[in-house]
C-alpha cells in the first residue's frame, strides 16, 4: 500500500522520527496505525459494553444475577 501524505504531516512526522527515535517513517506510520487500530477496538467494545447494559436495566437484569447464573452453568460441567 502506498500512502500520499500532505507536505504539513511529513514535517511532523519527521519531527517526531528525530525526538522519538523511529527507525524509520515506516515504523512510525506502522505505530500510529496500531494504536489508532487499537483506540477504535476499545471504542467499539465500549459501545457494545453501553448497549449491553441499557439491554439489560431494559430487562431489569442485574450483573449479580449473571454472574450468579454464569457461576451455577460454569459449576454444572
Amino acid at each position: 500500500m502506498e500512502l500520499k501524505l500532505s507536505p504539513k504531516i511529513k514535517g511532523e512526522i519527521l519531527d517526531i522520527l528525530r525526538k522519538y527515535g523511529y527507525e524509520s517513517e515506516r515504523d512510525f506510520i506502522e505505530d500510529a496505525l496500531k494504536r489508532r487500530i487499537l483506540e477504535l477496538r476499545r471504542a467499539d467494545f465500549l459501545l457494545k459494553v453501553k448497549e449491553i447494559r441499557e439491554r439489560m436495566r431494559k430487562k431489569k437484569i442485574t450483573e449479580e444475577e449473571i454472574l450468579r447464573d454464569f457461576d451455577r452453568f460454569y459449576h454444572q460441567r
